[in-house]
């Protein structure tokens, strides 16, 4: 039997299309993540009395924050880091920000700069990647100065992921026969993709990196990850 259009078949033949379609979408959004490299700053300002500073970044989304790890004395630190979010929604108030901070070991971390985007211009990029420049955080007077090179990926891809953390290491063999220590870094490998390093730490036989990578994988059967310190 046909029926016409407008009947009541109809209706729930595009009604039906419709719910599968809105699944579809909640399914994507509920998949969605946002990826975040934090790659370098410039131009820092000096906190420390000897003219330089130990910058490090704080990612923050909702509430999840993610660290990076400390650059030793360094005005022009690179990070290389990537840090991952869950965001099923996203709306004109949606908002990241990043916080640069001096390491102080002795007392509180100093201020260097805050950065605060907004994610919504992202549903139709895809990506950015750019320098921003930091600025003062609200009701605060600090020595606020630099920029920060950041890339933002807006990710729905169905493609397998590993999530690879690399917290800590002990008792490394020291290279410096002088110091008795070394400068340790790790190198993970993947087939589908360009190794990544953790920062390096400075000077230790067991440094601790708490940092945060990951990997695509295009291939299951395949080898999927090698490791170097």
């Amino acid at each position: 039997m046909l029926f016409p259009p407008g009947s009541l078949e109809n209706r729930n033949s595009k009604g039906i299309e419709i719910i599968k379609s809105w699944e579809n979408k909640k399914k994507v959004l509920k998949d969605r993540s946002l990826i975040v490299h934090v790659l370098e700053g410039r131009n820092l300002p000096a906190k420390d009395i000897n003219g330089s500073s130990d910058p490090y970044c704080k990612v923050n989304l909702n509430g999840e924050i993610f660290q990076t790890g400390v650059i030793w004395k360094n005005l022009n630190p690179f990070w290389g880091e990537e840090f991952r979010f869950k965001i099923a929604e996203m709306d004109s108030t949606t908002r990241i920000t990043f916080t640069v901070k001096d390491k102080d070991t002795t007392s509180h971390d100093d201020l260097m700069g805050v950065l605060d985007i907004g994610l919504k211009p992202l549903e139709d990029q895809q990506m950015r990647e750019q320098w921003w420049a930091l600025n003062e955080a609200e009701d605060l007077n600090y020595d606020i100065s630099g920029d920060l090179h950041l890339q933002l990926i807006l990710d729905t891809s169905s493609t397998p992921k590993l999530n690879v953390k690399v917290v800590e290491a002990r008792n490394i063999a020291a290279v410096s026969t002088s110091t008795g220590t070394s400068d340790p870094f790790v190198e993970i490998r993947s087939p589908s993709e360009k190794p990544k390093r953790t920062t390096v730490a400075k000077k230790t036989i067991s440094p601790r990196w708490q940092e945060s990578f990951v990997f695509f994988l295009s291939d299951l059967s395949s080898p999927v990850l090698c490791v170097d310190t």
